[in-house]
C-alpha cells in the first residue's frame, strides 16, 4: 500500500514559510499586535519564531521531496506541536482565557498535523500519482 503526499502537508509547509517570512520582515510584530501576543513577546523574538517555523517547513519540504515518509511524520508531529503551543500562546495571550479566531485555526492546524502524521506509515512507499502528467 502506498502513502500519499497530503496537499495538507504543503499548505502547512506554505503557512510555515508565510509565517518565517513574516517574522524575518517585522521585528516588532509581538509589540504592534494586541495584547493576545503577549506571551510570545515575552518569551520569543519575532527572529527565533522565524527560524522555528522555516525550520519545520524544510522538514515538510524535506519528507515530501525525498518521499521519506519517516521526515513527513516528524515534520507533521513537530508542526503539531509548535501551533498547539501558538493556540495556548494566543488563548492565553493576556493572562485571561479568551477563545478567537487564531486560536481556534492554530488548533485546527495542530489537529491536523499530528492526524496526518498519524495515517503515516513508515514502511510504506509514498504514492507520486499526482506527479504524473496528464494526456
Amino acid at each position: 500500500m502506498k502513502t500519499m503526499i497530503w496537499p495538507f502537508e504543503i499548505v502547512m509547509s506554505f503557512v510555515s514559510l508565510g509565517w518565517a517570512y513574516v517574522m524575518f520582515r517585522q521585528i516588532n510584530l509581538f509589540e504592534e499586535q494586541s495584547s493576545r501576543w503577549l506571551v510570545l513577546n515575552a518569551t520569543l523574538d519575532e527572529w527565533a519564531v522565524g527560524v522555528i517555523t522555516l525550520t519545520l517547513a524544510l522538514i515538510k519540504i524535506y519528507g515530501f521531496v525525498l518521499k521519506s515518509n519517516k521526515w513527513r511524520k516528524v515534520g507533521l508531529t513537530l508542526s503539531g506541536v509548535w501551533w498547539s503551543l501558538i493556540c495556548v500562546a494566543i488563548t492565553m495571550g493576556d493572562g485571561s482565557f479568551s477563545i478567537g479566531t487564531g486560536s481556534v485555526a492554530y488548533a485546527g492546524y495542530a489537529f491536523l498535523c499530528f492526524l496526518t502524521s498519524s495515517s503515516i506509515k513508515e514502511g510504506e512507499k509514498v504514492d507520486d500519482s499526482h506527479e504524473r502528467s496528464v494526456s
